[in-house]
């Protein structure tokens, strides 16, 4: 049922999906449609009365909630170039290898997620894809890397020798 009705009806939700939102989220707008209907038919134990119509609007609710989803990623960003992340003030006390071992105490994606982001001045959506996560994770990591770097350097020594970092790294 369900192999059959996406061939039958992904080409209009794709398209559709197209026109509402784009080529970047046609595919996952339909794709979403397509998981929806699965749902359904465990959930309701058969198909919608008028599929093409039921697919149609799971493709338009799919595509406004991918709509919606993009649109607050980008304040989400914009909020966060706002900030002045990793700006170093005079006497701070942070060298190369101060920063180097404050990012060594990040899990890994955390720490290459920032430097990709602040060295690599890469974007979150190229970060996302180079990672093989996505666009929100990528800058979910970078938030929270960001903040445990701040909750680490306010509070205490990163190595034995009892050393604080200063916090003009992050504003």
């Amino acid at each position: 049922m369900l192999e059959a009705a996406y061939a039958q009806h992904a080409p209009a939700c794709r398209l559709y999906a197209h026109q509402l939102i784009g080529a970047a989220g046609a595919e996952d707008a339909c794709q979403e449609a397509f998981i929806r209907l699965m749902r359904h038919l465990v959930r309701e134990g058969r198909p919608p009365r008028a599929p093409r119509a039921w697919l149609v609007a799971a493709t338009r609710s799919a595509a406004l909630d991918l709509a919606r989803g993009e649109r607050r990623r980008r304040r989400r960003e914009a909020k966060v170039m706002r900030d002045e992340p990793f700006v170093p003030s005079p006497g701070a006390g942070l060298d190369e290898q101060g920063l180097s071992e404050a990012l060594s105490t990040l899990p890994q994606r955390q720490r290459e997620v920032i430097v990709l982001r602040l060295w690599g001045e890469m974007g979150f959506a190229e970060i996302g894809a180079l990672l093989s996560v996505s666009t929100s994770t990528a800058h979910a990591d970078y938030a929270s890397g960001l903040s445990t770097l701040r909750e680490r350097l306010a509070t205490g020594p990163l190595s034995s020798g009892d050393r604080r970092l200063g916090m003009g790294i992050m504003r």
